[in-house]
């Protein structure tokens, strides 16, 4: 198994982070084995001496690393541990700061329009495509992920906010990295209204995931990006 880093001292306040009144991820949502955790600053990357694209699932299909932030294991089946990381690919979600908890509390992606636990409705962040802005015949109500952090980590997907550690303020992002089923989803162009190219690992064309098969898209680690303001 590869070394973590876990002991980095980024990815340390990036968990204190996720522990704060900002975040308010749960005792027991996070792996207790740090072997599954990873840090991507610039050190740890360096240190391991990784690529930064690599092929995942059947068929491979690749994925960009997502440097500068750190992972942190979620708690999964473990039956499941071996096919999906072996056969399904990866992809990246990024979200809003208080809509972790709902999400590792429905223990999955969902869409718009659906209810989580406590009767709120998901509702279409404004920044992309919704119901009055799309192409015609685009269906808005799917689950979206993406190959590219860069992309996910958008402010119409992972929204920044403040955060204070010690007296030192930061802007806090936060973004789940999935298993995707092969064939359960389609590929789209980038729905933010971009006109620049976003990766230059991938053609803007093409850095939309999208399915309705909610089980297709299982989470497995919760990532954070913390930059000093």
């Amino acid at each position: 198994m590869a070394q973590t880093n876990a002991n980095c001292p980024y990815h340390k306040i990036c968990r204190r982070f996720l522990k704060s009144e900002k975040v308010g991820v749960p005792d027991g949502a996070l792996r207790e084995d740090l072997r599954y955790d990873m840090c991507y600053c610039e050190k740890c990357h360096n240190h391991r001496g990784d690529r930064e694209v690599y092929p995942r699932g059947i068929p491979p299909t690749k994925y960009v690393l997502p440097l500068g932030w750190a992972r942190f294991s979620l708690r999964i089946l473990k039956h499941k541990l071996y096919s999906l990381a072996k056969d399904w690919h990866v992809a990246f979600h990024g979200t809003l700061v208080e809509k972790v908890v709902p999400i590792l509390d429905a223990g999955m992606l969902l869409c718009p329009e659906d209810v989580i636990l406590g009767g709120e409705e998901l509702s279409q962040r404004p920044g992309h495509f919704d119901e009055h802005r799309k192409p015609s015949n685009f269906d808005t109500l799917q689950i979206f992920v993406s190959p590219s952090i860069k992309y996910v980590e958008s402010r119409a997907y992972a929204s920044p906010i403040s955060w204070n550690d010690g007296g030192t303020r930061y802007q806090g992002r936060v973004a789940f990295q999935v298993w995707v089923r092969p064939g359960s989803y389609d590929v789209g162009p980038q729905t933010i209204g971009a006109t620049d190219p976003i990766d230059p690992e991938f053609d803007n064309d093409k850095l939309e995931w999208f399915t309705k098969e909610r089980p297709a898209v299982v989470l497995y680690g919760l990532l954070v990006k913390l930059d000093r303001q």
